[in-house]
């Protein structure tokens, strides 16, 4: 099976795909990072620090689903007690799909066991960002209700997508990789 990343309609395939699963200060913490190539672009699709409280050893994770809201709630199927506390920025792409700024949707992702630590990941998400809207004098305004006196988010992007890939999982904190 190819690996490959699908973001709003537009499929590219993935030549890198990190999974890191570190356990820090007692709870399990998921890491992902999807790379690929269109037309000389980069697409890179980042999430981070994914709180996975079941998941005692990354040994059990064949046939688990994290399955979860933005605002951190997990969804019945999730067996992993998935809660998302923040997530990744990598500035050094043309383009980043990432979740800051993000204030709603729902993320999906099961696992399958190929050998060892090796693993087949499907993940499908759909979020939707948002940011203050600023008048001329760069006063927060309602996108809605013009004169209305409290700032008000509004909807800025719609992301939707699948990504299937293979990787090989690990314990590294890519955190600690950083300076």
């Amino acid at each position: 099976m190819a690996d490959t990343l699908t973001i709003n309609g537009v499929t590219i395939p993935v030549v890198e795909a990190e999974l890191h699963l570190p356990l820090i200060r007692g709870t399990r913490l998921m890491y992902l990072r999807i790379k690929g190539y269109k037309e000389s672009r980069v697409i890179e699709l980042t999430l981070g620090e994914i709180e996975l409280p079941l998941l005692a050893s990354v040994d059990g994770l064949d046939r688990q689903r994290v399955h979860v809201r933005m605002n951190g709630e997990a969804y019945d199927d999730d067996t992993l007690g998935s809660d998302i506390i923040a997530m990744l920025n990598n500035d050094s792409t043309e383009w980043t799909c990432n979740m800051e700024g993000v204030g709603d949707g729902e993320l999906r992702m099961d696992f399958r066991r190929i050998e060892g630590r090796r693993y087949r990941c499907v993940m499908e998400f759909e979020w939707v960002y948002f940011e203050y809207e600023d008048d001329d004098d760069g006063n927060e305004i309602d996108c809605d209700r013009a004169g209305y006196e409290e700032p008000v988010l509004c909807e800025t992007e719609r992301a939707s997508g699948r990504a299937e890939f293979s990787t090989m999982i690990d314990e590294v904190n890519p955190l600690d990789e950083r300076d």
